[in-house]
């Protein structure tokens, strides 16, 4: 992504450019955010590389953007409003990316659970935190399936590299339409993150 101002990159003619040159704001916004730069990212180099995994799987940033604003898209629809959360449990990779851009697009606060987790942390951590929105794996659907009574606010599963009866596929979904509104501007003191510690001396406990 463009560099975040005061920081230098080289520039297409070899000369060194300020970030304030890269990543201005738009006009009407108070500074850049990741939605911010990604737009400007499309706009300036759309097919170039933007992510690229351990297999050699890519996405340029004009693939990477749509989408995020597909999956976006599915959020909204399934309910998911600012503020709520969204959990995810994935190893690293592309889809892990993408359903952060599509969180953050969405103003929602991202509960990225550890994947080497016993079951029994994740299930405490997601009952924890209520989240409306799960992404994961098949294998992690189906304990969340057995336990989804304890999870009354848990609106939608996306499941990645799978399907599961009662889930919606990670796969469709960022192929949908796209989102229509505009991205989500967070609040200087709205929480973004909640990451949870290992619990290793008890329970794991989420830290905003």
């Amino acid at each position: 992504l463009p560099r975040l101002p005061g920081e230098e990159a080289e520039g297409g003619d070899g000369k060194i450019v300020t970030g304030e040159a890269k990543a201005a704001p738009a006009p009407g916004h108070a500074g850049v955010d990741i939605n911010h730069l990604l737009d400007q990212a499309v706009t300036n180099h759309p097919a170039k590389t933007a992510l690229i995994d351990a297999e050699g799987n890519s996405l340029s940033f004009a693939e990477a953007a749509a989408m995020a604003r597909s999956l976006a898209a599915a959020y909204r629809a399934a309910g998911a409003r600012p503020g709520d959360r969204l959990a995810l449990i994935l190893p690293n990779g592309i889809p892990f990316i993408v359903t952060e851009l599509a969180a953050l697009r969405c103003g929602l606060v991202k509960v990225p659970l550890n994947i080497r987790f016993a079951e029994a942390e994740v299930l405490y951590a997601l009952i924890d935190c209520a989240p409306r929105i799960l992404v994961c794996d098949a294998r992690y659907a189906d304990a969340v399936l057995a336990r989804r009574a304890e999870l009354p606010e848990l609106e939608a599963i996306f499941v990645v590299g799978g399907e599961r009866p009662g889930c919606a596929s990670y796969g469709a979904a960022v192929q949908g339409e796209g989102d229509s509104e505009a991205p989500h501007r967070y609040g200087d003191e709205a929480p973004v993150l909640i990451r949870y510690t290992g619990g290793t001396t008890g329970r794991p406990k989420g830290i905003v």
